[in-house]
This record gives C-alpha cells, structure tokens and sequence, in this order.
C-alpha cells in the first residue's frame, strides 16, 4: 500500500527515553509497534525533534522509558495549474 495515496493512515509507536530536559536520548529510539514500515522510518528521524515534560521523582526530573504512538493520515494536495496570462499590447 502507498503512503502517498489520499487518505491512507498509519499508525507507529515508539519507545524512547526522555531525559531530564524532555528530550529524547540518541540511540533510544525503537520502533515497538507500525503499520508500515515506511512510516516507521519518518517516524525514528523525527523522534529527535519531539519535546516533553520530563518525568519528576521526588519534584525533580529523571530520565524515563516512554511509549508514543504516533497517527499518520495522507492528504494530497491536489494544486490547479497556473492561470495563463496574456499581455496585451
């Protein structure tokens, strides 16, 4: 099935470790549960750019093991093309 086709979903849950800042550790990611593999990939590249309130232990942050699940819904985008524009002299 493709990822490109309007209207496909997908679903990917990955497990990370967030550290102290909310940030997820390098080389924590994995890949726990997905529909498609294609969407497993996007889904490790972009798990750097995610952010989250760290776990608190005592008031004070820690680093914890957590589970995200992850959507994904295609849309394309379908764009008419250019309107032609005549100069008239």
């Amino acid at each position: 099935m493709s990822v490109h086709r309007d209207g496909y979903k997908g679903k990917v849950v990955l497990g990370m470790v967030i550290d102290t800042s909310g940030r997820v550790m390098a080389g924590t990611v994995s890949v726990t549960a997905s529909t498609d593999p294609t969407l497993s990939a996007w889904a490790c590249l972009v798990a750097g750019d995610l952010r989250f309130t760290p776990a608190l232990v005592a008031n004070r942050p820690v680093n914890a093991l957590s589970e995200q699940p992850l959507s994904f819904t295609a849309t394309v985008i379908r764009r008419r093309p250019p309107a032609l524009y005549l100069k008239l002299p």
